[in-house]
C-alpha cells in the first residue's frame, strides 16, 4: 500500500498478526489502483465497455464511497482517478498537466457515471476514461475491518497504524490513566517529527495534508489533494488536518472534506459532527484546535 503498517498488541497472539497481515495482502490484491489484476483495475479497464462483477467487500466500499461523493460533491470524489493519474504526484511521472488535459479529464470524474447493481454485485463506469480511486477512503475501511476482527478475537487493547491512519482500541496498558497519546505530524518535517501530542481514550486518528506528496516547478508548489471541480491542487490556508472520530472511515472522509473547507469552515463542520474533534495546522504553522482536546505542544 506504499506505506509502513504496524500492529501493536499487548498479548502474545502471533496467529492474529499473521491473519491481519494476510487480510491486508488480500485487500491490496482486490483494491489496488496500480495492480493490473485487482478488482478496481478491472472496473477501470472496462469503463464504457461492460459492468464488472466484484467481491462483496469491494462492492461495499465503492457503494460507501459513492454515497460520500454525493454528500460532499465539492471535495470527496471516488471517480477522481483520471485526475490523480494525470498529475501522478508522489510518483516518477509527476508533472503539471496542461489546462487542455485537465479540462478533458474533468469530463471523466462525474459520479453520475458510476452505476451500481447491488443484486448482481456489479460496478459499471458508463463513460470511457473513467477510473475509480479509493485512495481517500480505503485505509480507513481496512483499519475499521481490522479493529472489528480484533474485538471478535477477544483482543481488547491494541494499536492499528496503517501509515498514519491510526486506530487505538481499549486501554493503553503503559499509561496510568489508560489514555492513548497520539503524535501530530509536523507537515514541514519528515515523517515521525511531531508538533505535539494529544491524549485521548480509544478512537481513530486520520490525517490529511500536503507535507509528503508534493513538488515544485519554478517555485510554484503543487500537492496531491486535487479538486474534482477545478482539476488542480486545492489552494487554501490548510497544511494539514487530523480528525479524531469513532471510526476510521468517517475520519478519512472528514479529513478530506475539512481540508477542502479551510480552517474556519472546517472547524465549523467538525463542531457540527457528534463525537468528532480536529487539529488543523495552517500553512503559516499555526495550530487550531476544536474544543475538548488535551494537546501538548512540543517546544
Amino acid at each position: 500500500m506504499g506505506t509502513i503498517i504496524s500492529l501493536t498488541l499487548f498479548q502474545n497472539r502471533p496467529q492474529v498478526v499473521t491473519t491481519v497481515y494476510q487480510y491486508l495482502v488480500d485487500a491490496e490484491k482486490k483494491f489496488s489502483a496500480n495492480n493490473d489484476n485487482s478488482e478496481i483495475m478491472r472496473i477501470n479497464q472496462s469503463a464504457g465497455i461492460r459492468p464488472v462483477s466484484v467481491s462483496p467487500a469491494v462492492f461495499d466500499l465503492i457503494k460507501r464511497a459513492v454515497m460520500y461523493s454525493k454528500k460532499f460533491p465539492n471535495s470527496f470524489n471516488v471517480a477522481i482517478g483520471p485526475l490523480v493519474k494525470l498529475w501522478d504526484i508522489g510518483f516518477s511521472g509527476q508533472r503539471v498537466p496542461s489546462a487542455t488535459e485537465i479540462r478533458q479529464k474533468l469530463k471523466a470524474v462525474a459520479i453520475t457515471g458510476i452505476e451500481l447493481n447491488e443484486s448482481q454485485l456489479q460496478v459499471y463506469l458508463k463513460y470511457p476514461g473513467m477510473a475509480i480511486d479509493l485512495g481517500a477512503i480505503a485505509k480507513g475501511y481496512f483499519a475499521d475491518q481490522i479493529a472489528f476482527q480484533l474485538k471478535r478475537w477477544g483482543i481488547k487493547d491494541a494499536i492499528i497504524d496503517l501509515g498514519g491512519n491510526v486506530v487505538t482500541l481499549g486501554h493503553n496498558q503503559l499509561a496510568k490513566n489508560s489514555d492513548w497519546q497520539i503524535g501530530i505530524q509536523d507537515p514541514k518535517k519528515t515523517r515521525g517529527e511531531i508538533l505535539g501530542k494529544v491524549q485521548l481514550p480509544a478512537c481513530s486518528a486520520v490525517t490529511s495534508g500536503i507535507g509528503e506528496r508534493n513538488f515544485k516547478v519554478r517555485d510554484k508548489f503543487y500537492h496531491h489533494i486535487i479538486s474534482p471541480r477545478t482539476g488542480y491542487p486545492v489552494e487554501n490556508d490548510v497544511a494539514q488536518v487530523t480528525i479524531f472520530s469513532p471510526s476510521s472511515i468517517q475520519g478519512e472522509v472528514l479529513a478530506t472534506v475539512a481540508f477542502f473547507a479551510g480552517i474556519t469552515a472546517g472547524q465549523q463542520l467538525v463542531k457540527q459532527t457528534p463525537n468528532v474533534a480536529a487539529i488543523f495546522v495552517t500553512r503559516a504553522g499555526e495550530i487550531k484546535l476544536t474544543s475538548g482536546l488535551n494537546f501538548k505542544k512540543i517546544a
